[in-house]
């Protein structure tokens, strides 16, 4: 009920004609609302991680630092700092302005603002998001926190965070503000030797990951496609790469038993921004469901090798799998690859075109900021084509909350970054690859309701079944144009344990995309009438308006990414001809 308050709340209208409009806005451009929210989350995470490298830049040299060669005023010591801590904590007076001015001067604002302008403001693609072609990050930073904590008399910690104001135009051209931030630890150290200490503690630990073996050392062997299931086996608690981590760690000389170091606590992280996955296009399949004298004959027993798989032929089934598996170019398959990455993979056995080192590389080369970090923090990283040929993803992973121990006082390291390989369980990715398409046709069989019994003369209209959500399942729904976003996961979750099944081994993801001027686009709205016939659409559309059709588009990577790049399955009745809204123009029906 919730859900469906917050979609009626979100329309701006309320039309008394057959369709009504929920949660929707009319725009000219037919995936507008799509693309500018993918281009929207793309444009704050970029700023976000430049915001918070450049912050780490500036403070890591502080991390533990002694007095006399600190950048900071020499009144700014460990006993000066522990005599004013309360007052340095209440966050005002003379000398807090003092202390945050002498830490915030280390902060080289204006670099930050010259690599927002190289990575943003030049990006055709987020000038639209821009407010009077300004900075997004022209209101500056804040200084959130500035704390001292109690410690050994030797050491002063300050605990200090920042943030900013990131400052867009939204889809409906209002400011947008989304607020980041970057905290640290600043210990301040009154003798050298000590800080030295400290300072080949820190160093040897971040050099644990950085050698040649280590930085290519890291993989798991995993088949899922989603790369939450994927990072959350790579940071897992009790998992191969941690304990890995740990007993590296573990391994450190120390120079006396003052120190030691705490992994009790120690985690891992990981960002969808810093992944490249082995995918790099949408392929489009030519086919009609069945088949028409006037096709090339290729196609023509394509499209009704694809009927006959869905009304229950496993040998169709069969050859459905591999016409698309084919590394090679055919009637029903254009292969959009990059002509560098078809050649590459051609001179090895069972690798796929569609998912394969080349095109990590290819993502990984195309993501600036992903690469500038490598190159940063993990030198010695390289692919190597022999090695990796059964590499899907390569995760970037932050090491968080390792502890020194000095005397009976605990401080935190610093945050190492290491790569971690995915590669395939099969054989190579082209089992992969045949594997998911084998699985995802199935899982759309099943979930538009055919079975092995699901003959023509059964299902002559070769109609899809769906399972209605819960969330669907009211009388004020029908005849209103809805916004896809708040219902794509109901579909799926409404799916029948036999349909999930197919999804469990991959746990590829699957939406409804819409056909418009023969591209596949994601759906931006649905619609179902009181026959429980379903329309899907990318843009708003009204009795007048033409109805596209639309397929069940099944990803073997994660929607989170970006979808015109992901190895998937579009497959099925193309539903819905030119037209208004009516019985013929849809095959998709919710059961009774």
């Amino acid at each position: 009920m919730r859900k469906l308050l917050s979609i009626f709340a979100a329309s701006a209208m309320a039309i008394s004609s057959p369709l009504a409009v929920v949660a929707c806005k009319k725009n000219s451009n037919e995936n507008a609302e799509f693309d500018f929210e993918a281009q929207r989350n793309k444009f704050v995470s970029t700023v976000t991680q430049i915001f918070q490298t450049q912050f780490k830049s500036f403070f890591e040299p502080l991390r533990f630092v002694s007095q006399e060669e600190s950048p900071f005023d020499k009144k700014m010591t460990t006993v000066f700092l522990r005599e004013n801590a309360n007052e340095i904590s209440q966050g005002q007076g003379l000398i807090y302005d003092f202390v945050k001015s002498e830490i915030t001067k280390v902060i080289h604002w204006s670099d930050v603002l010259e690599q927002i302008n190289e990575e943003i403001m030049k990006n055709v693609n987020f000038r639209s998001m821009l407010i009077d072609g300004k900075n997004p990050l022209s209101e500056g930073f804040l200084t959130n926190t500035l704390e001292l904590t109690d410690g050994d008399n030797e050491i002063a910690t300050i605990n200090v965070g920042f943030s900013s104001q990131i400052v867009l135009l939204n889809n409906n051209k209002d400011k947008e503000y989304v607020t980041i931030k970057y905290e640290t630890q600043i210990n301040l150290i009154s003798g050298i030797e000590i800080a030295e200490e400290f300072n080949r503690i820190n160093e040897d630990y971040l050099n644990l990951f950085k050698n040649e073996k280590q930085a290519n050392e890291f993989k798991i062997e995993s088949n899922k496609g989603d790369y939450k299931t994927a990072g959350d086996i790579i940071i897992s608690e009790k998992g191969e790469i941690m304990t890995t981590v740990k007993n590296l760690i573990k391994n450190i000389e120390l120079s006396n038993n003052h120190y030691s170091i705490d992994v009790d606590s120690t985690l891992m992280s990981y960002d969808e921004n810093y992944l490249a996955i082995g995918s790099t296009v949408f392929n489009s399949v030519k086919y009609a469901w069945g088949s028409t004298p006037a096709m090339i004959p290729e196609v023509a027993e394509f499209g009704q090798n694809v009927m006959s798989a869905f009304g229950g032929n496993r040998k169709a089934k069969e050859a459905v799998v591999k016409t698309l598996s084919e590394n090679e170019e055919n009637p029903v398959v254009s292969r959009n690859e990059s002509e560098e990455i078809k050649n590459q993979v051609s001179e090895f056995d069972n690798m796929s075109v569609a998912i394969n080192v080349f095109g990590v590389e290819e993502n990984l080369q195309d993501n600036r900021l992903f690469t500038n970090k490598i190159r940063k923090e993990q030198p010695n990283f390289a692919i190597n084509y022999e090695e990796d040929q059964k590499l899907i993803s390569l995760f970037g992973i932050e090491i968080q909350n390792s502890k020194i121990r000095y005397k009976e006082e605990i401080y935190e390291l610093s945050k190492p970054f290491l790569l971690v390989r995915q590669n395939t369980e099969d054989t190579g990715t082209q089992a992969l690859y045949t594997r998911f398409l084998s699985d995802a046709l199935d899982y759309q069989i099943k979930f538009a309701g055919f079975s092995s019994d699901s003959s023509q003369s059964v299902n002559s209209n070769s109609l899809f079944y769906f399972n209605k959500p819960d969330s669907l399942k009211l009388d004020s729904l029908y005849n209103f144009v809805l916004g896809y976003k708040y219902f794509n996961d109901d579909f799926w979750d409404a799916a029948s344990i036999q349909t999930k099944a197919y999804q469990e081994d991959l746990e590829f993801t699957s939406q409804f995309c819409g056909a418009s001027l023969g591209n596949l686009k994601p759906a931006s709205y649905l619609y179902f009438d009181k026959n429980e016939r379903l329309y899907f659409s990318n843009r708003i559309f009204t009795p007048n308006d033409n109805v596209f059709k639309a397929q069940i588009v099944t990803s073997f990577f994660s929607f989170q990414m970006d979808w015109k790049l992901t190895a998937s399955l579009a497959l099925g009745n193309k539903a819905g001809t030119p037209g208004i809204v009516s019985d013929s123009a849809s095959h998709f029906v919710f059961k009774k």
